[in-house]
């Protein structure tokens, strides 16, 4: 129930930036369907998006709309609670204690109403049903509608097929070491061998890639994929995508050092495909902060196992195994005050209103007031809120469009994300404001992310903002040069209008 509770609190504490068009769109396909085309912004409205969450939006849009924002948190918590569920088997509890609070931070860092917790769950799912050999051989057919499903709710669905195959890969590879006779056809002394196959499983794979197709949009839901991962403008730009080196976590790499070293002394103990799953995650994790989650999830399976294979073998020698309780009883603690240190910061600052950004509530209303002609220009953290509460507008920019890249008529955009980061980071409207015929922009005041100007010195924490450390102008000054007129100001935004 504590976990849960947590989850609760920073989902009610903390709204995502995403939320707004989450629910709008679920409100758009309930009166229309699936959209063609993006009926959002104002600078790719013709551009065909794939809404590779759209049953996950319609279910946000219903809770919303009949029980309140705090029904969403309440039961996005309860999915983190089947998240433990699926991580602790029953009676292995007291050998998980020390993965989870190493994990924790990982998890409730980006937690919330957010549907990306669906895959933490679904990949917890396929990997409680690979890790019993027997369990697989009885249900493994189950994972075709798993990937079905997750494939209608989440865009992360790739990850199940792509862990599944490396699962089978690693399965059916046996590494043996053999005497270096040739040093030009051996790498090192080992040589990877194909075992028997098992063709069931192969074609649980294939049935499984096939039902990932069963949605509104086919293939093509493979293709918003594929752009996503190719898409490097989102690792330099976008907080969740940019890699590991950017957010300092202490929890995940102590449990990464712990299940390294458990495995190192159990090397005899533990399949193959066990550890060549965790060195694909831990890859894409360093890769991406957003695949930490997905890296912990397969870390707390495995070194639970390994954690409880290590006391059954100490506990034939009563001596050792009075040391190693204490021992244990010390990593506990230990973890324990990572846990304090990485979660209990993060929801004292959610309860402070810190913990996540802060949204032009004010200003909007303002804005709805006022109904300026011509359209506005905003933060990209603040397009899926003015999608939610300011309808009537469309947007420049939000958190659908990154990757958003093609041909475009003469009045749209190529890349929207590249257009938005020159008038950014370069103070060069001019063009775009002209194009569209924008009159109105809605800025920050402050860092976007609760912070006052005082919080904010120091070159690490401006690196730690930007990613790279690079210095953005000021647009608002850029603004003001121009001759527009500031009409409005509170705490957390401005508001300039045109000429």
């Amino acid at each position: 129930m504590l976990w849960v509770g947590i989850f609760v609190f920073i989902g009610w504490h903390n709204l995502d930036p995403d939320f707004g068009w989450h629910v709008q769109m679920g409100n758009y396909i309930a009166r229309y369907g699936i959209p063609k085309t993006d009926p959002f912004s104002y600078t790719m409205p013709s551009y065909a998006f794939i809404d590779h969450e759209w049953l996950t939006n319609r279910l946000m849009a219903e809770i919303l709309n009949n029980w309140g924002y705090m029904a969403e948190a309440v039961i996005f918590g309860l999915l983190a609670g089947g998240l433990f569920w699926l991580l602790v088997p029953k009676g292995k509890q007291i050998w998980a204690i020390v993965p989870l609070l190493f994990a924790a931070g990982v998890w409730v860092c980006r937690g919330g109403v957010r549907p990306q917790i669906l895959d933490w769950i679904f990949l917890a799912g396929l990997l409680r049903l690979v890790w019993n050999e027997e369990i697989w051989k009885k249900w493994r057919w189950g994972v075709v509608p798993m990937f079905g499903l997750w494939a209608n709710l989440h865009g992360g669905f790739a990850i199940g097929p792509v862990v599944l195959l490396a699962i089978l890969v690693f399965k059916n590879l046996e590494i043996k070491k053999v005497k270096k006779t040739n040093p030009k056809l051996l790498i090192g002394s080992l040589v990877f061998a194909v075992k028997k196959v098992d063709w069931t499983d192969v074609w649980v794979w294939i049935a499984g890639v096939v039902a990932t197709w069963v949605n509104p949009y086919g293939l093509r839901i493979w293709y918003e994929v594929w752009m996503q991962i190719t898409d490097s403008n989102l690792k330099w730009n976008i907080a969740e995508w940019q890699p590991f080196w950017v957010r300092a976590e202490l929890g995940i790499w102590l449990l990464v050092g712990l299940t390294a070293s458990l495995a190192r002394m159990n090397k005899q103990k533990i399949d193959n495909w066990k550890v060549g799953v965790a060195v694909c995650l831990l890859v894409a994790g360093m890769s991406s902060l957003r695949h930490m989650a997905l890296l912990a999830v397969m870390l707390v399976f495995l070194a639970t196992e390994l954690v409880e294979k290590m006391a059954y073998t100490i506990k034939k020698d009563k001596i050792a195994w009075e040391r190693a309780k204490k021992f244990y009883l010390l990593i506990v603690v230990i973890a324990t005050v990572v846990f304090l240190e990485e979660v209990g910061i993060f929801v004292s600052k959610s309860g402070k209103g810190q913990g996540g950004i802060v949204y032009p509530t004010k200003a909007v209303e303002f804005l709805r007031k006022q109904n300026y002609p011509g359209q506005m220009f905003s933060e990209y953290g603040w397009g899926g809120y003015l999608i939610w509460k300011y309808p009537e507008k469309r947007v420049y920019m939000d958190g659908r469009m990154p990757s958003w890249r093609w041909t475009a008529p003469k009045e749209e955009s190529n890349w929207a994300f590249k257009d938005y980061i020159k008038i950014k980071e370069r103070g060069e409207f001019a063009q775009e404001f002209a194009k569209y015929d924008i009159r109105v922009v809605l800025w920050t005041k402050h860092s976007l992310i609760g912070e006052t100007p005082q919080q904010n010195q120091g070159w690490w924490a401006k690196f730690m903002r930007t990613g790279l450390g690079k210095e953005s102008v000021d647009l608002k000054q850029k603004l003001e040069e121009a001759e527009w007129n500031r009409v409005y100001e509170d705490e957390v935004a401005v508001v300039y209008v045109r000429r």
